[in-house]
């Protein structure tokens, strides 16, 4: 990695850590709604939901690891939340800890860096996950990052696997300009990282009012701003 990347990946790994470290005890980021998004959970139970029975799911970003239990009751038979920060995943490991419904081992929160999965996480025998979800990840990152974003995402998942964006804030073009994160996106910025990464989109719909995030004081309000798209890995396995 050039030393400005290496830079540049270091001040947003710091940035990450410091607002993870000043989560008091039993308490939670201010971007954490404390479950899943309604918009995974209802596709989840539509006609329209990726085929995520046995599948081995890989949610980069995780946070506290709501995906990953949602994505097992759904009926995955793994599912990893991955964090770059030790702190959110001791949070992740500590709550998915106490999901006493998860068969045992089924959700799990890994520490790494999703452009260089750790090892543990790509064993030789299974290389490729089945699918992935991607919701705060792709708005927290700098867009200089997006098409590195849609690389590892075409080397994490296997052919003819899924993938679920829910992408936030979708914004208006006057704002499109606004620093992040989380950083404003648009329909195309996900085309432009995925198709190229041999991602085919299979449907794509604007999450209707009143089923985003809001917190109670509304200082968070997620509706209007978001999508929820499915994209098919077409192309060849890297």
């Amino acid at each position: 990695m050039p030393a400005a990347a290496a830079t540049a990946a270091g001040d947003e790994d710091g940035r990450w850590a410091k607002i993870w470290g000043e989560v008091p005890p039993g308490g939670r980021p201010p971007f954490d709604a404390g479950a899943s998004p309604r918009a995974l959970v209802d596709l989840l139970a539509s006609p329209a939901a990726p085929p995520v029975q046995g599948a081995r799911v890989l949610i980069p970003g995780a946070g506290r690891g709501y995906d990953a239990a949602t994505l097992v009751r759904a009926g995955a038979a793994s599912a990893v939340a991955l964090d770059i920060v030790p702190a959110a995943v001791d949070a992740a490991t500590s709550w998915l800890a106490g999901q006493t419904d998860l068969p045992p081992g089924a959700a799990t929160a890994a520490c790494g860096d999703f452009f260089n999965l750790p090892p543990s996480l790509t064993p030789a025998a299974s290389p490729f996950f089945d699918g992935g979800f991607d919701y705060t990840f792709f708005c927290a990152l700098p867009p200089a990052w997006r098409a590195a974003w849609g690389v590892a995402w075409g080397r994490a998942i296997r052919r003819g696997g899924w993938l679920v964006t829910l992408q936030f804030p979708v914004a208006p073009p006057d704002d499109l300009n606004r620093p992040g994160p989380p950083w404003p996106v648009t329909a195309e910025a996900y085309e432009g990282a995925l198709l190229p990464a041999g991602f085919a989109l299979v449907r794509r719909a604007v999450v209707p009012p009143g089923h985003s995030f809001r917190s109670e004081d509304g200082s968070h309000d997620r509706n209007g701003r978001e999508w929820v798209a499915v994209w098919e890995k077409k192309g060849v396995d890297t």
